[in-house]
């Protein structure tokens, strides 16, 4: 894009599965592209617009013939927007119905995303064949919220949710991220700390813990039990 035509205020990543579940269980929603097996949804900002199209549809047409990107669509107003950002937003109602899941709040290297999601799909489909995966997240800062969910036709009973979880985050530290992102450790993710943590680190978080809380008031149960 030319320089200071606009900037990228976002820019979200869609596995088809995360969208097709959409479809399939929010009512009113349309799959804006059908049968893509990534789904990008970039948004552009400029303190002003004059120009911005332009800069835009130039930088696709470069991705396009890159092979970047193999097709685009351009909101033509604020209501097709909406539309395409309803996608975005349902992706977790879309895959709740489905059945016994575990979700993730996975960070890595932006550059290292590619390798996650190839070695983490692996893993998990082989731990657990017939697992689905929905996989989506905000490509800026590397964050992916990896949600596993159980095959097909099985039972909830069946679904090896605790296996799937050490799989998917033992690949993103390796990969240099971390088990959680935007949602932070909190409750859920306390018990699995320690494994990814090594003794200095938690050490040093229970002091500081110690010198900020010292009666343990805030937030008891969250990050250090």
């Amino acid at each position: 894009m030319k320089a200071g035509a606009g900037a990228v205020s976002a820019f979200e990543i869609m596995n088809r599965l995360s969208v097709d579940l959409v479809i399939k269980n929010v009512p009113g929603r349309r799959d804006p592209m059908p049968g893509a097996p990534y789904l990008v949804l970039v948004e552009f900002e400029a303190v002003n617009p004059e120009g911005l199209r332009g800069s835009v549809e130039q930088a696709l047409a470069h991705a396009l013939e890159a092979g970047l990107a193999h097709d685009a669509l351009i909101a033509e107003n604020a209501s097709q927007a909406k539309d395409f950002w309803h996608i975005r937003e349902d992706i977790s109602a879309g895959h709740r119905p489905e059945g016994a899941q575990v979700n993730h709040d996975i960070s890595v290297p932006v550059s290292r995303t590619p390798q996650f999601l190839a070695e983490a799909n692996a893993a998990v489909a082989e731990a657990y064949p017939g697992v689905r995966i929905v996989a989506f997240g905000h490509m800026g800062d590397g964050n992916f919220h990896y949600t596993l969910v159980q095959a097909q036709g099985d039972a909830a009973a069946n679904f090896p949710g605790a296996r799937l979880s050490e799989i998917a985050n033992t690949i993103a530290v390796a990969l240099g991220g971390s088990i959680s992102a935007e949602h932070g450790i909190g409750v859920a993710r306390a018990g699995e700390l320690p494994r990814y943590k090594d003794a200095q680190a938690l050490t040093l978080m229970r002091a500081i813990k110690r010198a900020l809380d010292p009666n343990g008031v805030m937030n008891p149960r969250a990050l250090i039990p």
